[in-house]
């Protein structure tokens, strides 16, 4: 999972780079390859908890930046230039899924969680 976090974040930071002539949507995708970034290391519980949800308004954000850009869009929208930023939007909401998938299994600390796992054997040793 690391690994797919990763490759998000450097996506989103490439969509950030060309999105950089509005400077809210650039900050939201950057904000999104942050919180990518930050689901990779360990962190305690709290910040896991708090991620979780700064995960959930990045991904509503991102959603409601692509359903605000549709209506706008001409019929052969995906040909033109705007193209790049819509598809940006709608890949970094959906890629906001994994990392909020991440942060959720790190607030359960279930068995089937990686960073669980290394949790409870510091603990129970």
């Amino acid at each position: 999972m690391n690994y797919i976090n990763g490759f998000i974040a450097l996506v989103l930071v490439g969509a950030a780079f060309f999105a950089r002539q509005d400077p809210l949507v650039a900050g939201l995708f950057t904000l999104c390859a942050l919180l990518a970034t930050l689901s990779t290391i360990h962190l305690p519980r709290f910040f896991s908890n708090f991620l979780a949800v700064a995960t959930t308004v990045a991904m509503f954000a991102s959603f409601a930046l692509f359903f605000g850009l549709a209506p706008n869009l001409a019929d052969d929208w995906y040909m033109q230039r705007e193209a790049v930023s819509t598809f940006s939007s709608l890949f970094s909401a959906f890629a906001m899924i994994p990392v909020l998938s991440e942060f959720s299994c790190r607030m359960k600390a279930s068995e089937s969680c990686d960073k669980a796992k290394v949790i409870t054997r510091r603990v129970s040793a």
